[in-house]
Parts: structure tokens; sequence; C-alpha cells
């Protein structure tokens, strides 16, 4: 495997498939990774999750597309959607009225212009 230098060096990750992840996550933010794909569909095929192996329920994931390389981290424990980049680390939590939009509207104010996504028409 291959890890991600996004990812804690001090923390271990073995890779799980897509539906392993949203599967056995059912905390904080579990709605984050559809909502996301709805919004942003080019973005479907591009995440490796990883769950580490030091025993806690958080969801990780790296997205890889291109320039755009970020990292998504669900925390049940303490109700967060972490997003990061090389630069920029944001913690977004129960006190952000609406936590989702909010990290999707992260990944989208650093993604690339050519980067397609849904109109609103298109949701319907």
């Amino acid at each position: 495997m291959n890890r991600s230098e996004l990812l804690p060096a001090s923390l271990n990750f073995v890779e799980e498939s897509h539906a392993e992840a949203t599967g056995r996550y059912q905390g904080f933010g579990q709605d984050f990774f559809s909502e996301l794909y709805n919004q942003l569909p080019s973005l479907a095929r591009s995440f490796t999750f990883y769950r580490n192996t030091d025993g806690t329920d958080d969801l990780w994931a790296i997205c890889q597309q291109g320039p755009i390389q970020f990292g998504v981290q669900l925390d049940p424990d303490i109700e967060v959607i972490c997003v990061w980049d090389k630069t920029t680390h944001e913690e977004i939590g129960t006190w952000q009225p609406q936590p989702i939009p909010y990290a999707i509207d992260w990944i989208k104010c650093r993604r690339p212009i050519n980067l397609p996504q849904r109109s609103d028409n298109e949701r319907q």
C-alpha cells in the first residue's frame, strides 16, 4: 500500500473500501460522502479510505485527483469533520449550523476551476 503523506505519521492505518468505511461508520457526519458526491460527482472515485488500527472509530479518507489532494476525517467521539490539505486544516463541528455543507464548501474553494460539479438542475 502506498500511504498518503497527508495521513498522520504517528498513527497506523489499513486501507479499506468505500463500502467498508461507510458501512462501519455510523457517527457524526455520516452523510458527508453521499452529499459530497452529489455535488461533486467526479470525486466519487478519487478517494482512498483508511481505518486507524489503533482503536478509534474515525473514518479517514484521502482524495487525489490530478492537482487535487486533501484529506477528510470523520470523528464520532468529538463530533467533528476535519478537512485538510498540505497547507490548511479545518475542524467543523456542531458549532456550525450546517457542518456538512460547510465542509463541502471548504473543498469547493480549493478545487481547480475545471473540476466539474453538478448544477442545481442536475441535483433534482
